[in-house]
C-alpha cells in the first residue's frame, strides 16, 4: 500500500461494527528511522518512583505522529514490569500530558509534582494514548 491509498477497516466501537474508510499518509523517514532505533533509550530518563523511563517529545513531526497538535509532554519509552505505572496500564508510546493537572514538559517537572504528591499518595496523570486523553492514577508510596 501507499500513501494516498484508500484502506476499508472494520472496528468494534460502542458494541457494533463500523466501516471505516481510511487515506493512507505519508510518515517522515525521521521518524521511522528514530521510532526504530533503539538509540533513543540514552535520552530517556527515569522516573524511577513510577516505574518509567521518559523523554521530552520532540519536534512538530514527532508530536503528529503521536496525535500531539504541538510538541508537549513526555513520552513513555519503556515501563518496568511489576511497578506502579505497569499496574494501571501505562504503556511504551503513550505521552504524559499533565500529572495532577499541571503540565509536564521535562523529567524534572514531573518529579517535582510527584514529590509534592507523596503526602497524599497518590499520582493523577493525563495520557495521551493514540490521539485519545485518558486519566490514570497511579499509587505512590508516602516515605
Amino acid at each position: 500500500m501507499h500513501p494516498g491509498d484508500k484502506v476499508q477497516f472494520s472496528v468494534w466501537r460502542a458494541r457494533k461494527t463500523l466501516e471505516l474508510t481510511i487515506t493512507l499518509g505519508e510518515r517522515k523517514a525521521n521518524i521511522v528511522a528514530e521510532q526504530e532505533m533503539e538509540g533513543n533509550q540514552p535520552q530517556a530518563q527515569s522516573g524511577k518512583e513510577l516505574g518509567l523511563a521518559l523523554r521530552s517529545v520532540e519536534g512538530g513531526e514527532e508530536a503528529q505522529a503521536l496525535g500531539l497538535s504541538k510538541p508537549q509532554g513526555l513520552v513513555v519509552v519503556e515501563v518496568v514490569a511489576g511497578s506502579a505505572a505497569s499496574q494501571v496500564d501505562i504503556a511504551k508510546g503513550d505521552v504524559v500530558l499533565e500529572a495532577n493537572q499541571n503540565p509536564v514538559n521535562t523529567v524534572e517537572q514531573l518529579k517535582a509534582v510527584v514529590k509534592s504528591s507523596k503526602a497524599n499518595g497518590l499520582v493523577l496523570l493525563l495520557i495521551k494514548r493514540h490521539g485519545r486523553n485518558m486519566f490514570r492514577a497511579i499509587p505512590l508510596d508516602k516515605q
